[in-house]
């Protein structure tokens, strides 16, 4: 609850009153103003409320409640049509020309799946990418295949990432992309997390070309799609711009794969494929 520092004074249309008192003669219509004290006044304003009337209290200038950044804001897939564009294998020096993408456009956010190993040194790119809305997501240490690890290997390749973004972030880390899409029942129980796989792959690690690039993550999307893209490589943040611009030129708003999903709840032992989410 937010304190209000001073008593709310609130002015009763008199048309309302008329209209209440449907022209009773014996009710007399006069100007009402009602004095809330600024206890009670805690418990029936809201927040934005509360912000506007200290505000005038202290004669200082009403800036407005923070903006909620685009990634976190809540987006109804089923009413309009979505895509999450995510990046593998970062941070890297490249990763901040992707984030000026996605800060230039409003109401556009994306997903890095970062390793472990590339944070030190990176701190603060990653927290800007998670501060500006951006989603981070855990794709291991070291970038094994876990089906090659036993689980103890594969438990330690998660969790080591996830302290590693939480110490940086301050946030939990909602979700797993395995290194190559590599994965079983077995690797998904020691993960621990649910593994979200992609619906279009660009393939950038080939190094295909800017075009190639553009064409497959923009004119392969679908609805609800995920596309695959990694920000190591020069030509694939080259083209950023262009895959967002393009998406969004088609309809789609650029969504968080947590946003993508809503209020669905993956367990920790699901996985997305390009058929949908699966157990």
């Amino acid at each position: 609850m937010v304190q209000v520092r001073g008593d709310i004074l609130v002015t009763v249309d008199q048309d309302f009153i008329a209209f209440l008192a449907a022209g009773d003669p014996k009710v007399e219509i006069l100007p009402t103003t009602l004095k809330i004290p600024a206890a009670r006044a805690e418990e029936i304003l809201t927040p934005l409320g509360a912000g506007i009337s200290n505000s005038m209290a202290e004669a200082l200038p009403w800036a407005g409640p923070a903006a909620v950044p685009s990634g976190r804001e809540y987006v109804d897939c089923d009413l309009v049509p979505c895509v999450a564009v995510t990046y593998d294998d970062g941070p890297s020096y490249l990763t901040p020309q992707v984030l000026d993408v996605y800060a230039a456009r409003p109401y556009a956010a994306a997903t890095f799946f970062v390793l472990g190993q590339n944070i030190a040194g990176q701190e603060d790119i990653l927290k800007r990418a998670y501060d500006e809305g951006n989603e981070i997501g855990n794709h291991s240490w070291s970038h094994p295949a876990f089906t090659t690890l036993d689980d103890a290997s594969v438990a330690a390749q998660v969790n080591d990432t996830t302290a590693a973004i939480t110490a940086v972030t301050g946030a939990p880390v909602p979700m797993l992309r395995p290194p190559y899409g590599d994965l079983n029942s077995r690797t998904l129980a020691a993960g621990g997390l649910p593994a979200i796989l992609w619906s279009v792959d660009t393939n950038d690690w080939q190094k295909p070309g800017y075009d190639s690039i553009v064409a497959q993550s923009v004119w392969d999307a679908t609805p609800d799609g995920i596309v695959l893209m990694h920000d190591i490589h020069e030509e694939t943040v080259a083209a950023a711009g262009a895959v967002a611009d393009g998406l969004l030129e088609r309809g789609f708003t650029l969504v968080t794969v947590s946003q993508l999903f809503g209020d669905t709840q993956l367990p920790a032992d699901y996985f997305y494929s390009a058929q949908g989410i699966r157990g």
